[in-house]
């Protein structure tokens, strides 16, 4: 967009690796406050965060509003009279009926089996395909000395996330027990590194990914 010359503004979250990656591309943003969870801290934020939204689209004067199914957004975007897209790429039932009366397009991959009637348009691609496909991301082999790896050394990364979303509530989360098991289970066949959103128990923390986040495309 910003290559077509649309005049484009960040919004971010304080929330897991959002703003160090950010940060690491040299992209600026505007800060619309940190990740609250719970379901006080949700409704807390629902106002918070598309007050601040609000603020940020009157006075960049934005005319379009693009989100990955922020509610936050959507709801901005209505209030200000915008117009406004959601990326759709889990199709979590329940978050989707409350921003879906305030965008004005649902945008998603055609294997999500959900229709969400007019607003919603699937293409024939995923989302990540934006930004990995070869016309746009070239891995960097470099990491694997970060890494202490070789080409012919087998690997695997572990994502653990602490399930804090909306969509998450009611679900079960991993104990450190369970992520232990798992990654022990993983270590008889394959080195293994582990991306984490909570802080991991102290016998999983020599497995953290050693290098930069903003790297962790690369080693995929």
């Amino acid at each position: 967009l910003i290559g077509k010359g649309h005049f484009v503004v960040i919004t971010a979250r304080e929330k897991d690796i959002t703003l160090p990656l950010l940060e690491s591309f040299n992209i600026d943003y505007e800060l619309v406050g940190r990740n609250y969870s719970g379901i006080w801290g949700k409704i807390f934020g629902l106002f918070k965060f598309t007050k601040k939204i609000i603020s940020i689209i009157k006075d960049f004067d934005a005319d379009i509003i693009i989100s990955h199914g922020s509610i936050y957004a959507a709801i901005a975007s209505k209030w200000t009279h915008r117009y406004s897209i959601c990326l759709e790429d889990t199709g979590n039932k329940e978050q989707v009926y409350l921003y879906k009366p305030f965008t004005n397009l649902i945008l998603s991959p055609e294997n999500l089996k959900d229709s969400f009637g007019s607003k919603h348009i699937k293409y024939p691609s995923f989302h990540e395909s934006a930004y990995l496909s070869p016309q746009e991301f070239v891995a960097d082999k470099s990491v694997l000395d970060e890494l202490n790896l070789t080409e012919k050394d087998k690997y695997i990364i572990v994502r653990f996330v602490s399930r804090k979303s909306s969509h998450d509530m009611g679900e079960s989360r991993l104990s450190d027990f369970e992520k232990i098991r798992i990654v022990k289970r993983f270590e008889q066949f394959v080195k293994v590194y582990i991306s984490s959103e909570e802080e991991l128990p102290a016998e999983l923390q020599i497995y953290s990914f050693p290098s930069a986040i903003s790297r962790i495309h690369h080693a995929m």
